[in-house]
Protein backbone atom coordinates (compact mmCIF):
# COMPACT_ATOMS: atom_id res chain seq x y z
CA UNK A 1 0.00 0.00 0.00
CA UNK A 2 1.18 3.50 -0.87
CA UNK A 3 0.23 6.45 1.36
CA UNK A 4 0.44 10.05 0.20
CA UNK A 5 -0.34 13.38 1.84
CA UNK A 6 -2.36 15.67 -0.39
CA UNK A 7 -2.06 19.38 0.55
CA UNK A 8 -4.51 22.26 0.16
CA UNK A 9 -3.73 25.59 -1.50
CA UNK A 10 -4.53 29.26 -1.05
CA UNK A 11 -4.65 31.90 -3.77
CA UNK A 12 -2.72 34.95 -2.58
CA UNK A 13 -3.67 36.78 -5.78
CA UNK A 14 -6.26 36.06 -8.48
CA UNK A 15 -7.01 38.24 -11.49
CA UNK A 16 -9.35 37.27 -14.34
CA UNK A 17 -7.86 38.39 -17.66
CA UNK A 18 -10.27 37.31 -20.39
CA UNK A 19 -12.59 34.53 -21.53
CA UNK A 20 -11.67 31.79 -23.99
CA UNK A 21 -14.01 30.69 -26.79
CA UNK A 22 -14.68 27.42 -24.94
CA UNK A 23 -16.12 29.34 -21.98
CA UNK A 24 -13.14 28.98 -19.64
CA UNK A 25 -11.37 32.04 -18.27
CA UNK A 26 -7.74 33.09 -18.47
CA UNK A 27 -6.40 34.02 -15.06
CA UNK A 28 -3.25 35.19 -13.36
CA UNK A 29 -2.79 33.82 -9.85
CA UNK A 30 -0.29 33.15 -7.09
CA UNK A 31 -0.64 29.80 -5.32
CA UNK A 32 0.59 28.81 -1.87
CA UNK A 33 0.68 25.19 -0.69
CA UNK A 34 -0.48 24.88 2.93
CA UNK A 35 -0.13 22.24 5.62
CA UNK A 36 -3.75 21.11 5.55
CA UNK A 37 -3.73 17.59 4.14
CA UNK A 38 -5.98 14.86 2.85
CA UNK A 39 -4.51 11.35 2.98
CA UNK A 40 -4.57 9.11 -0.10
CA UNK A 41 -3.92 5.36 0.29
CA UNK A 42 -3.47 3.29 -2.88
CA UNK A 43 -3.47 -0.52 -2.90
CA UNK A 44 -3.41 -2.90 -5.84
CA UNK A 45 -6.05 -5.60 -5.91
CA UNK A 46 -7.45 -8.42 -8.02
CA UNK A 47 -9.55 -7.80 -11.11
CA UNK A 48 -9.61 -4.51 -12.98
CA UNK A 49 -11.99 -2.39 -10.91
CA UNK A 50 -11.00 0.98 -9.47
CA UNK A 51 -12.68 1.20 -6.07
CA UNK A 52 -12.90 4.59 -4.34
CA UNK A 53 -13.51 4.53 -0.59
CA UNK A 54 -13.99 7.50 1.73
CA UNK A 55 -15.92 8.33 4.86
CA UNK A 56 -16.66 11.76 3.37
CA UNK A 57 -20.24 12.28 2.16
CA UNK A 58 -19.13 15.27 0.07
CA UNK A 59 -17.36 13.40 -2.73
CA UNK A 60 -18.61 10.83 -5.29
CA UNK A 61 -17.25 7.27 -5.02
CA UNK A 62 -17.73 6.35 -8.69
CA UNK A 63 -16.38 7.38 -12.10
CA UNK A 64 -17.24 11.02 -11.41
CA UNK A 65 -14.50 11.19 -8.77
CA UNK A 66 -11.42 13.06 -10.02
CA UNK A 67 -9.15 10.47 -8.36
CA UNK A 68 -10.91 7.70 -10.27
CA UNK A 69 -10.39 9.66 -13.52
CA UNK A 70 -6.68 10.20 -12.78
CA UNK A 71 -6.12 6.48 -12.10
CA UNK A 72 -8.17 5.43 -15.12
CA UNK A 73 -6.21 7.67 -17.51
CA UNK A 74 -2.91 6.07 -16.50
CA UNK A 75 -4.25 2.53 -16.35
CA UNK A 76 -5.78 2.71 -19.82
CA UNK A 77 -2.86 4.50 -21.50
CA UNK A 78 -0.25 2.13 -20.07
CA UNK A 79 -2.44 -0.99 -20.21
CA UNK A 80 -1.97 -1.81 -16.54
CA UNK A 81 -4.13 -4.86 -15.97
CA UNK A 82 -4.60 -4.42 -12.22
CA UNK A 83 -7.37 -3.36 -9.90
CA UNK A 84 -7.00 -0.56 -7.39
CA UNK A 85 -8.53 0.41 -4.08
CA UNK A 86 -8.00 4.10 -3.31
CA UNK A 87 -8.98 5.41 0.11
CA UNK A 88 -9.42 9.16 0.53
CA UNK A 89 -9.29 10.50 4.07
CA UNK A 90 -10.73 13.99 3.68
CA UNK A 91 -9.67 16.88 5.85
CA UNK A 92 -9.70 19.62 3.20
CA UNK A 93 -13.26 20.99 2.95
CA UNK A 94 -14.98 20.39 -0.40
CA UNK A 95 -16.19 23.34 -2.51
CA UNK A 96 -14.14 25.85 -0.53
CA UNK A 97 -11.57 27.14 -3.04
CA UNK A 98 -8.78 25.15 -1.35
CA UNK A 99 -8.11 22.78 -4.25
CA UNK A 100 -8.72 19.50 -2.42
CA UNK A 101 -9.96 17.56 -5.45
CA UNK A 102 -7.15 18.80 -7.70
CA UNK A 103 -4.61 17.95 -5.02
CA UNK A 104 -6.05 14.43 -4.65
CA UNK A 105 -5.79 13.93 -8.40
CA UNK A 106 -2.18 15.14 -8.45
CA UNK A 107 -1.25 12.85 -5.56
CA UNK A 108 -2.85 9.91 -7.37
CA UNK A 109 -0.89 10.62 -10.58
CA UNK A 110 2.37 10.95 -8.64
CA UNK A 111 1.63 7.85 -6.56
CA UNK A 112 0.76 5.60 -9.49
CA UNK A 113 3.78 6.87 -11.41
CA UNK A 114 5.86 5.45 -8.54
CA UNK A 115 3.81 2.33 -7.84
CA UNK A 116 3.72 1.19 -11.45
CA UNK A 117 7.25 2.37 -12.33
CA UNK A 118 6.00 4.46 -15.26
CA UNK A 119 8.90 6.95 -15.06
CA UNK A 120 6.76 9.75 -16.46
CA UNK A 121 8.41 13.17 -16.65
CA UNK A 122 6.86 16.12 -14.87
CA UNK A 123 5.81 17.56 -18.24
CA UNK A 124 4.03 14.33 -19.13
CA UNK A 125 2.28 14.35 -15.75
CA UNK A 126 1.26 17.96 -16.43
CA UNK A 127 -0.43 16.80 -19.65
CA UNK A 128 -2.55 14.36 -17.62
CA UNK A 129 -3.23 17.05 -15.03
CA UNK A 130 -4.55 19.38 -17.75
CA UNK A 131 -7.24 16.82 -18.60
CA UNK A 132 -8.38 16.74 -14.98
CA UNK A 133 -8.46 20.35 -13.76
CA UNK A 134 -6.68 23.69 -13.85
CA UNK A 135 -5.17 23.51 -10.35
CA UNK A 136 -3.74 20.00 -10.74
CA UNK A 137 -0.54 21.33 -12.34
CA UNK A 138 0.30 23.41 -9.26
CA UNK A 139 0.13 20.37 -6.99
CA UNK A 140 2.19 18.33 -9.45
CA UNK A 141 4.87 21.03 -9.46
CA UNK A 142 5.80 20.40 -5.82
CA UNK A 143 6.42 24.13 -5.31
CA UNK A 144 5.35 25.82 -2.06
CA UNK A 145 4.67 29.04 -3.99
CA UNK A 146 4.04 29.41 -7.73
CA UNK A 147 2.44 31.71 -10.25
CA UNK A 148 -0.27 30.31 -12.48
CA UNK A 149 -1.38 31.66 -15.85
CA UNK A 150 -3.62 30.54 -18.70
CA UNK A 151 -6.40 28.56 -17.04
CA UNK A 152 -4.15 28.48 -13.99
CA UNK A 153 -2.25 25.48 -15.35
CA UNK A 154 0.85 27.27 -16.69
CA UNK A 155 2.97 27.07 -13.58
CA UNK A 156 6.18 28.86 -12.65
CA UNK A 157 7.67 28.07 -9.25
CA UNK A 158 8.49 31.14 -7.15
CA UNK A 159 11.68 29.57 -5.82
CA UNK A 160 13.09 32.77 -4.34
CA UNK A 161 10.18 33.04 -1.92
CA UNK A 162 10.87 30.58 0.87
CA UNK A 163 9.21 32.28 3.82
CA UNK A 164 6.94 30.15 6.01
CA UNK A 165 3.65 31.95 6.54
CA UNK A 166 0.99 31.28 9.18
CA UNK A 167 -2.70 31.56 8.36
CA UNK A 168 -6.12 31.39 9.90
CA UNK A 169 -8.58 29.84 7.43
CA UNK A 170 -12.36 30.02 7.85
CA UNK A 171 -14.61 27.73 5.82
CA UNK A 172 -18.40 28.22 5.98
CA UNK A 173 -20.71 25.24 5.64
CA UNK A 174 -22.06 26.07 2.17
CA UNK A 175 -20.16 24.46 -0.75
CA UNK A 176 -19.41 26.94 -3.52
CA UNK A 177 -19.54 25.93 -7.20
CA UNK A 178 -16.67 27.40 -9.25
CA UNK A 179 -18.82 27.20 -12.38
CA UNK A 180 -21.62 29.14 -10.66
CA UNK A 181 -19.23 31.87 -9.51
CA UNK A 182 -17.69 32.38 -12.95
CA UNK A 183 -21.21 32.56 -14.45
CA UNK A 184 -22.08 35.26 -11.90
CA UNK A 185 -18.76 36.99 -12.62
CA UNK A 186 -19.66 37.12 -16.33
CA UNK A 187 -22.96 38.84 -15.59
CA UNK A 188 -21.09 41.48 -13.57
CA UNK A 189 -18.30 41.93 -16.12
CA UNK A 190 -19.54 41.99 -19.70
CA UNK A 191 -16.15 43.38 -20.67
CA UNK A 192 -13.29 42.27 -18.46
CA UNK A 193 -10.91 45.10 -17.72
CA UNK A 194 -8.09 43.93 -15.46
CA UNK A 195 -7.18 46.55 -12.86
CA UNK A 196 -3.81 47.92 -13.94
CA UNK A 197 -3.22 49.71 -10.64
CA UNK A 198 -3.03 46.49 -8.64
CA UNK A 199 0.44 45.71 -7.38
CA UNK A 200 1.62 42.88 -5.19
CA UNK A 201 -0.57 40.25 -3.59
CA UNK A 202 -3.82 39.97 -1.64
CA UNK A 203 -6.40 40.57 -4.34
CA UNK A 204 -9.15 38.31 -5.71
CA UNK A 205 -11.25 39.45 -8.66
CA UNK A 206 -13.92 36.81 -7.96
CA UNK A 207 -14.82 38.14 -4.51
CA UNK A 208 -17.62 40.41 -5.73
CA UNK A 209 -19.34 37.55 -7.58
CA UNK A 210 -19.05 35.16 -4.62
CA UNK A 211 -20.15 37.79 -2.09
CA UNK A 212 -23.34 38.40 -4.09
CA UNK A 213 -24.23 34.69 -4.01
CA UNK A 214 -22.87 33.95 -0.53
CA UNK A 215 -23.08 36.98 1.81
CA UNK A 216 -21.72 34.81 4.65
CA UNK A 217 -18.33 34.73 2.88
CA UNK A 218 -18.21 38.54 2.76
CA UNK A 219 -19.20 38.70 6.42
CA UNK A 220 -16.37 36.36 7.42
CA UNK A 221 -13.80 38.38 5.50
CA UNK A 222 -14.99 41.55 7.23
CA UNK A 223 -14.84 39.86 10.63
CA UNK A 224 -11.28 38.69 10.02
CA UNK A 225 -10.38 42.28 9.18
CA UNK A 226 -12.06 43.38 12.42
CA UNK A 227 -9.68 41.05 14.29
CA UNK A 228 -6.78 43.16 13.00
CA UNK A 229 -5.88 41.06 9.95
CA UNK A 230 -4.85 43.56 7.29
CA UNK A 231 -4.87 41.31 4.23
CA UNK A 232 -7.93 39.10 4.70
CA UNK A 233 -8.81 37.43 1.40
CA UNK A 234 -11.03 34.81 -0.22
CA UNK A 235 -9.27 31.81 -1.77
CA UNK A 236 -10.15 30.80 -5.34
CA UNK A 237 -13.87 31.08 -6.01
CA UNK A 238 -14.59 30.67 -2.28
CA UNK A 239 -16.02 30.10 0.19
CA UNK A 240 -12.83 29.84 2.31
CA UNK A 241 -11.44 33.13 3.56
CA UNK A 242 -8.07 33.50 5.21
CA UNK A 243 -5.59 35.91 6.68
CA UNK A 244 -1.91 35.97 7.50
CA UNK A 245 -1.00 35.97 11.19
CA UNK A 246 2.37 36.40 12.87
CA UNK A 247 2.47 33.00 14.55
CA UNK A 248 0.52 29.87 15.38
CA UNK A 249 -0.19 31.39 18.80
CA UNK A 250 -1.81 34.48 17.29
CA UNK A 251 -3.77 32.32 14.86
CA UNK A 252 -5.11 30.12 17.66
CA UNK A 253 -6.12 33.20 19.68
CA UNK A 254 -8.21 34.51 16.76
CA UNK A 255 -9.49 31.01 15.96
CA UNK A 256 -11.09 30.75 19.41
CA UNK A 257 -13.43 33.60 18.47
CA UNK A 258 -14.73 31.68 15.43
CA UNK A 259 -14.73 28.11 16.74
CA UNK A 260 -17.87 28.84 18.74
CA UNK A 261 -19.88 28.89 15.49
CA UNK A 262 -21.31 25.55 14.40
CA UNK A 263 -21.43 26.31 10.66
CA UNK A 264 -17.70 27.06 10.44
CA UNK A 265 -14.57 24.98 10.08
CA UNK A 266 -11.53 26.82 11.39
CA UNK A 267 -7.89 25.97 10.66
CA UNK A 268 -4.60 27.46 11.77
CA UNK A 269 -2.00 26.30 9.26
CA UNK A 270 1.40 27.20 7.84
CA UNK A 271 2.95 27.09 4.40
CA UNK A 272 3.88 23.51 3.47
CA UNK A 273 7.53 24.09 2.52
Amino acid sequence: MLKLFSPAKLNLFLEVLNKYNDGYHAISTVFERIALFDEISIAEGPGRDIVIKSSSKDIPKDKRNIVYKAADFLREDFRVNKGLTIRIKKRIPVGAGLGGGSSNAASTLLGLNRLWGLKLSRQKLFSYGAKLGADVAFFLSGAPFASGNGRGDKIRALSRFKKKLWHIVLVPKAKVSTREIYAEFDTLNTRIRPEKKIRGLFFNRLEEATFRKYPRVKELKERLAAQGIVNALMSGSGGAVFGIVNSRKEGERIARVFRREKDLRVFVVSTAL
